[in-house]
């Protein structure tokens, strides 16, 4: 497991690499707009948490295939040659249409979203008590709404 917040697959692993999240580390995040952004690192990962980066590439070099870079920019370095769109940092690229689906009647049904404890999406959310309330108090609610 590779990970942090000790979250579900940590607990059937045999090996733990802990690692830092998103507020320890500085990282190039693609949010669902597909937008690369830059995230800075807040605070500093507790115990031995550890970038993902440097436990990838730590482990690499264990297993007798080290990985041709040592730092943060060599990495970046070589996202500049095998992705360099994720490197434009704010920018949206337009991407062509292909074809998919297929041909078929549309329901007037309402779309459901199979989410269904939003506030238990992610291994920080689930960690949290403060989202745990939040899922119990949703789930109290609907609940008397179905009864009413």
């Amino acid at each position: 497991y590779q990970g942090h917040h000790g979250d579900r697959g940590a607990y059937r692993a045999d090996v733990i690499l802990p690692g830092s999240a998103y507020t320890e580390k500085d990282g190039i995040y693609v949010n669902t707009e597909g937008r690369p952004q830059f995230g800075k690192q807040a605070v500093t990962p507790p115990g031995q948490a550890r970038e993902d980066w440097k436990i990838v590439r730590a482990l690499s070099e264990s297993l007798g295939k080290k990985l041709s870079y040592d730092t943060l920019l060599q990495l970046r370095e070589r996202i500049k040659t095998d992705w360099p769109h994720l490197l434009d940092i704010d920018v949206v690229r337009a991407s062509p249409w292909k074809a998919f689906g297929h041909k078929g009647k549309i329901s007037d049904e309402p779309f459901v979203s199979p989410v269904t404890e939003y506030y238990k999406t992610n291994s920080i959310c689930r960690a949290s008590k403060t989202m745990a309330d939040c899922t119990e108090s949703f789930s109290k609610e609907k609940m008397l709404e179905a009864a009413e």
